[in-house]
C-alpha cells in the first residue's frame, strides 16, 4: 500500500494525473506503456472537441449548464455505457482545474497539492477562473461590501 501511494505521488509530481479515469476528454495512451511515447495522458479524439466546445460556450455565459447538457446530448457526448451524461456530471466537469492543467493530489504529508499537469489544456487558467466566477463555484476574495 506504501509503494502504491508513493508510486501514485511520484506520478503526480512529474505532471501525470495518477488515477485510472480521468475527466471527460482525456485518455490514457496505449503507447506510453510500451515505451513508444512519452506521454501518459492524451486528448481522446472524439469527445475532446465536444468537450473544448461546450467550454467555449460556456465562457460565453449566454448558456446554462443544463443548455449544454441537452447540447452534448445532441452532438453525441456519451459515456462508455453509450448513455448520455446525467446534468451532474457536466457540473462537475465545468468544475474541473484539469481542463486548465493542472490538479490536485496528495502530498507524502497527505495534504492535498495542486500539481500542473502535462496533458494538453483545453481551456486557459483564466478562462477556467472565469467560468468558476460565472457560475459561482468559487468563492470570490475581492467582493466590497
Amino acid at each position: 500500500k506504501t509503494n502504491v501511494k508513493r508510486g501514485t505521488r511520484q506520478k503526480a509530481e512529474r505532471g501525470w494525473y495518477p488515477s485510472p479515469i480521468l475527466p471527460i476528454g482525456y485518455k490514457h495512451n496505449p503507447l506510453f506503456q510500451s515505451n513508444e511515447s512519452t506521454e501518459e495522458i492524451i486528448p481522446n479524439i472524439k469527445l475532446f472537441p465536444i468537450v473544448k466546445k461546450l467550454w467555449k460556450l460556456l465562457l460565453t455565459g449566454a448558456y446554462t449548464v443544463a443548455d449544454l447538457k441537452r447540447e452534448a446530448d445532441v452532438l453525441g457526448l456519451v459515456n462508455g455505457k453509450n448513455q448520455p451524461y446525467a446534468l451532474n456530471t457536466f457540473y462537475l466537469m465545468f468544475s474541473k482545474e484539469f481542463y486548465a492543467g493542472y490538479f490536485y493530489w496528495k502530498d507524502k504529508d497527505d495534504i492535498p497539492t495542486r500539481h500542473q499537469g502535462k496533458h494538453k489544456t483545453m481551456i486557459s487558467i483564466n478562462e477556467y477562473i472565469k467560468v468558476q466566477k460565472i457560475y459561482i463555484y468559487l468563492p470570490s476574495s475581492n467582493v466590497s461590501a
